[in-house]
């Protein structure tokens, strides 16, 4: 019994299924990071949102001040390349609260995400001003 092409064959598929698993693992890590910038720019409109709030008004912030103060965040550090789909929740009562939606395309998967859509990432940001006691 001869085996010498079964060997190239195993050796082939076994370097095509560690490339495949890479390349899975190098998707996962970009979607983390997308999830973890979302956050971030969620966290600092929400930051920058309640700061403009009056203290004789209660903190209260209105929803356009929360949209603009997105926006602003966007011009200063705009979306990945990765990340497309971007809807923007935002509510103003006792806190400041911003929800960012966005749908992540990882490069080494993205000719397999976009025929079903990708992965969406939900994030929530909250900030509150309180005045402290002297």
């Amino acid at each position: 019994m001869n085996d010498d092409g079964r060997i190239l064959l195993l050796c082939l598929g076994l370097t095509i299924l560690a490339l495949m698993l890479i390349g899975w693992f190098t998707s996962i890590q970009q979607v983390h990071l997308d999830r973890l910038v979302l956050t971030g720019i969620g966290d600092r409109a929400a930051l920058s949102a309640a700061s403009l709030g009056h203290p004789l008004e209660g903190f209260a912030v209105s929803q356009a001040q929360i949209a603009a103060a997105v926006d602003a965040e966007l011009l200063v550090n705009p979306l990945p390349s990765t990340l497309t789909d971007l809807r923007v929740e935002a509510t103003a009562g006792g806190a400041v609260v911003v929800g960012l939606t966005a749908v992540s395309h990882p490069p080494l998967l993205s000719w397999f995400t976009h025929a079903w859509g990708g992965f969406t990432i939900t994030t929530s940001s909250a900030a509150e001003l309180r005045l402290a006691a002297d």
